[in-house]
């Protein structure tokens, strides 16, 4: 399992292939890498997508960017810096209002099956 730059540095290291490629999820690597920032230059050759949130006293809450304690310019330069044009997504959820699918008010799938 990968949940860290580490892992995937490491991982890159015994896979040595230009098809490993990186989704790197911004808050979740504040937390677990702290210097996220040095990673993405170190990792920048694989990475391939971003998830986008911002993270407020270390709390992976999926914050609108500017909620919390990210700083998105670094954000910006740093990928500039490694020449990143790639797909990002803005990572957004409140987890206290997730509920499962088929319980009431939960989820659907596309389909329209609420697993009722």
């Amino acid at each position: 399992m990968v949940a860290s730059s580490a892992d995937f540095a490491q991982l890159v290291e015994e896979v040595d292939s230009l098809f490993l490629k990186l989704n790197m999820d911004i808050g979740h690597a504040h937390i677990t890498d702290g210097g996220y920032l040095a990673w993405m230059r170190q990792l920048g050759e694989h990475l391939a997508y971003l998830h986008i949130e911002d993270i407020k006293d270390g709390v992976h809450a999926h914050l609108v960017p500017g909620q919390g304690d990210l700083d998105f310019g670094a954000l910006k330069a740093t990928l500039d810096e490694i020449g990143y044009d790639g797909p990002y997504v803005v990572d957004l959820f409140v987890p206290s209002r997730m509920r499962p699918i088929g319980s009431p008010g939960g989820a659907c799938w596309p389909s329209g099956d609420c697993g009722g």
